[in-house]
């Protein structure tokens, strides 16, 4: 990212780690210790774009 478009606020960090957070209560496996996970890459894609459209109540609006 070029200096001038880097910007860091709490304001930015606060609403990511609040997503994270979500992701890692709701989805096994995202969590950091556990023995569910995704094995392909389209597969852990499909159940985050899942969740977040059942989150949403079907508005996609993140991806």
């Amino acid at each position: 990212v070029p200096a001038r478009l880097h910007t860091q606020a709490k304001a930015e960090t606060y609403t990511a780690e609040g997503y994270n957070s979500l992701l890692r209560h709701s989805l096994a496996r995202l969590k950091r210790k556990t023995k569910c996970y995704s094995k392909s890459q389209d597969m852990l894609e499909c159940s985050v774009k899942l969740f977040m459209a059942y989150w949403n109540n079907g508005k996609t609006i993140l991806f």
